[in-house]
């Protein structure tokens, strides 16, 4: 079991590191576990990824002033998991593999909690974030190589999937192409 806290912080100690004043238990469950929390753009809310027993992973969205379960988008045959808000606050992006295949981001809006938009089409994307201005999505994405970390425009609202590439220090983009797996290079 792993319960969604929040902490309260308190008078800072001598190191500078502040003291924890409360400790608040927003949401539990019997054999539910709760991790990748992210707060809304406004702190009204907490996009959470919950695992239940017996049930695949779901994201939901927990108002901060109560723990009660506003949003949930679950899925009886997908894993959905990393939840990052969209900066607006109106949608949360998650990995989702809808098909048993490799996660891929998903867009689920609010005001829609039975829709997802698809925004990739990779050999694994995880761990998504949009940058402030709403302009980037970047993940953590797995190729033959091991995890990158890719970058795309970002558009809301747009129907077409997104064409990552990956993210270099060197100021060099390389597209991100999808192709068939094969373990005979490796073996």
């Amino acid at each position: 079991r792993r319960d969604l806290v929040v902490l309260t912080l308190g008078a800072e100690l001598g190191s500078g590191t502040p003291s924890v004043a409360s400790i608040e238990t927003l949401a539990s469950g019997e054999e539910t576990q709760f991790s990748t929390p992210r707060w809304s753009p406004d702190g009204t809310a907490i996009a959470v990824e919950r695992r239940q027993l017996g049930a695949l992973p779901d994201i939901v969205v927990i108002a901060a002033d109560s723990g009660q379960v506003r949003v949930s988008w679950s899925d009886h045959a997908a894993r959905i998991v990393t939840p990052a808000w969209r900066p607006d606050g109106t949608a949360v992006i998650a990995a989702a593999d809808f098909d048993g295949g490799p996660f891929d981001l998903y867009e689920f809006a609010l005001a829609d909690a039975g829709h997802a938009r698809r925004l990739t089409r990779t050999d694994g994307a995880l761990w998504p974030d949009v940058s402030a201005d709403g302009s980037q999505l970047v993940f953590a994405g797995y190729s033959a190589d091991g995890f990158d970390v890719f970058s795309t425009p970002y558009r809301p609202g747009e129907a077409r999937l997104l064409q990552p590439t990956l993210a270099s220090t060197n100021g060099a983009v390389t597209p991100l192409t999808s192709r068939p797996y094969s373990p005979l290079g490796t073996l």
